[in-house]
Order: C-alpha cells, then sequence, then structure tokens
C-alpha cells in the first residue's frame, strides 16, 4: 500500500478506527478494531449514516482525515463514517455485531443501487497535531459540535500533544476559542481524570459531563475544592485538585452524580448553585452530609427564601407585561388557557400561605 500526503483514495479495508478518538473513553485504548467497531455500533447511532450512504454513496465532498503511525493509516477524523463503511461493505464485521441482520440490509440496498463503498477518499496528514487544530474548528467552534465530555477530552488531548510551556491563549487561539473555554474545560477533564485514578465513582460523571463542568465553574464550589486555576498554565494544572481535597471532590460527585448505592441529593443542574452554598456555610454541609437533606441543609442557608423571593419578583413582572398587551389577543384560546393556570397556581399558593400564616 502506497501512501502519500494529502488526498486519495483509499480501500476501507486499510483504514483502522482511532481508539484515541475525543469521543471515546481513555479506557477504549486497549481494544481492538472488532472491539472499537462493536463499540461505535452500540453506542453512537450509526444507522442514520447507514440509510444515507445505502441511498446515496459516499459523499466524497467529505473526506476521511488520517495519519500514519507506524505503517498503518488511522482515521483520525470521521470513526462513525469509517465505522458504517466497514459494516456495510464487509461480511466479517457484520458478523461480529449484534444486529447483523439489520446491516445485511443496509449493505444489500447499497448493491441494489450501484453504490462502491468499498474506496473512500482520505486526507492524509503528517502529524496528529495538525488534524487535532482541524477537529477543534470543526467540533469546538463549528457546525458540527461534540457534546460536553468530548470536547473537553479533545482539549486535554491537543494539549498534551503541545509543548509542557504552552498556555492557554496559543491553544485556544489554534481553535478559535478564548483562553477561558479551554482552561475550564481541561480543568474539568483533568479533574474527572484524577477522580477515577483516586478510585473515586465517576461513570455517572461521565454521562453527564456537564454537570460536573458547570459544579467546577461555581465559585462557591470552586472555592470549597481549593481549585484556583487563573494565571496557570496547563502543566500546572494537569491535576488541578489538591491531594488533600480529593475527599472534598468525591463529596462534591456523590452530591451530583450519585455513587453505586446512593443517587444524588438533586437532579436539576440548576440546583448546582445552591450546592454551592451549602457548602460554604458549615451548618449547612453538615446537615447535607449527615441527613443528605438537601432542602433542609440549603433552608439553613436562607437560599431556599432567596429563591421564592426572586421567583414571584420575576413572575409578577413577566406578568405585568403580559397583561399590558392582553387586549389585542381576547380571542386566543391557548392565552385564555394559560391565565387559568396561573390563576389556579396562585389561588392555591394564597391559600397554602394564609391557611400556614393563621395556624
Amino acid at each position: 500500500m502506497t501512501v502519500s500526503i494529502g488526498m486519495g483514495l483509499y480501500k476501507v479495508t486499510d483504514l483502522l478506527l482511532d481508539a484515541r478518538n475525543p469521543r471515546l473513553s481513555p479506557d477504549s485504548m486497549h481494544l481492538s478494531q472488532d472491539e472499537l467497531l462493536i463499540l461505535l455500533d452500540e453506542n453512537f447511532n450509526l444507522d442514520q449514516l447507514a440509510m444515507s450512504m445505502a441511498d446515496n454513496g459516499y459523499f466524497e465532498e467529505e473526506p476521511l482525515i488520517g495519519v500514519v503511525e507506524e505503517g498503518e493509516i488511522y482515521i483520525v477524523e470521521g470513526n462513525r463514517r469509517l465505522a458504517t463503511l466497514k459494516l456495510l461493505t464487509s461480511e466479517h464485521c457484520r458478523s461480529i455485531t449484534r444486529r447483523t441482520e439489520m446491516w445485511g440490509g443496509f449493505a444489500q440496498l447499497s448493491l441494489d443501487n450501484n453504490y462502491d463503498l468499498t474506496e473512500v477518499p482520505v486526507v492524509i496528514h503528517e502529524t496528529r497535531e495538525e488534524i487535532m487544530a482541524i477537529l477543534g474548528q470543526r467540533h469546538i467552534s463549528g457546525p458540527l459540535r461534540w457534546d460536553p465530555l468530548p470536547k473537553s477530552r479533545y482539549i486535554d488531548g491537543l494539549i498534551s500533544s503541545l509543548p509542557d510551556d504552552i498556555n492557554f491563549y496559543y491553544v485556544g487561539r489554534k481553535i478559535g476559542y478564548k483562553q477561558d473555554f479551554v482552561r475550564r474545560n481541561y480543568v474539568a477533564y483533568r479533574a474527572l481524570i484524577q477522580a477515577k485514578e483516586a478510585g473515586i465513582y465517576t461513570e455517572n460523571v461521565e454521562h453527564f459531563f456537564g454537570k460536573f463542568y458547570t459544579a467546577l465553574n461555581n465559585s462557591d464550589i470552586k472555592t470549597y475544592l481549593g481549585l484556583e486555576i487563573e494565571d496557570k498554565l496547563p502543566i500546572e494544572l494537569k491535576y488541578p485538585i489538591l491531594k488533600e481535597n480529593l475527599e472534598k471532590l468525591s463529596e462534591v460527585i456523590e452530591y451530583i452524580h450519585g455513587s453505586k448505592d446512593k443517587t444524588p441529593v438533586f437532579s436539576d443542574s440548576r440546583r448546582i448553585s445552591d450546592l454551592g452554598q451549602i457548602l460554604m456555610r458549615e451548618e449547612a454541609r453538615s446537615m447535607l452530609f449527615t441527613a443528605r437533606n438537601f432542602t433542609a441543609a440549603l433552608r439553613l442557608t436562607g437560599g431556599e427564601e432567596i429563591a421564592i423571593l426572586n421567583n414571584l419578583e420575576e413572575v409578577d413582572v413577566l406578568l405585568r407585561q403580559a397583561y399590558q398587551n392582553l387586549d389585542k389577543y381576547i380571542e386566543n384560546l391557548k392565552i385564555h388557557a394559560l391565565i387559568d393556570a396561573c390563576h389556579v397556581t396562585i389561588t392555591r399558593m394564597k391559600k397554602v400561605y394564609d391557611e400556614q400564616r393563621n395556624s
């Protein structure tokens, strides 16, 4: 097989899936090509791609992007497409999946439509660093944006491929984003890795990484964890949580994401700021730790009362604004139904409030 830098047509059988794909967990690094294929098939919604390729062929305007390592071509950008191609063109690949019959149907459809999917265009780059910059433009600031965890994992991978003395501003320039965004994502991912290495249960963190990211950017939670990230280089934040604060990190993760035997103390990510208030007050923090009663702990901070006041003030402003223009839409039945719903809720609130005050 002759490989040259730039665009070329390559057989699908000569292309390898990349275990370092930012969408995949670091635990995937040890997986074989067959295991990676099964993982992608079962977790990354390849069906839609399969239908498109079977109906329309492969869009040559969207070449795969690869790099040559140890004489093999690894596809760094386009692993979902490569996995789909392998399943459409290889009987062996179809035979190892749990959906052999479905993939056989897609494969036959592509043959019926006279599409040859055994060779596809690939752009070969000299180094992964070149491709990582392309990925950033496409999946971080571009139209095909990743979910929070792959985004942070990608930033970690990019930084690990660069010299130790680089700063967040330089990394941000490469992917078209501000350095604060890069720093926050890097710190959240490195804290996750640190937690895993410390034996903290993180399975739910990986599934709902956005919550963890939000928590580590809450000022109160950062203070509680002793997390200082400003004016530091990436190399200084590779392990952002001090060892003496790992137990606190474990508590925060358990409160937000639960553990093997405990459920989270709240489900709405908007309550993360409330958790921050609780952690900053000893009495409230003790209540949450011993009784795991989030509402009672929040009440000890005064935060619940403030939240009710803020909500009612906001509702009052919004209702007044709606009232000003109400006469223009007197025939709108949906508006009428919503007014009735608001009236029912306010009547119930007034009744409960009066009963409590007079009891």
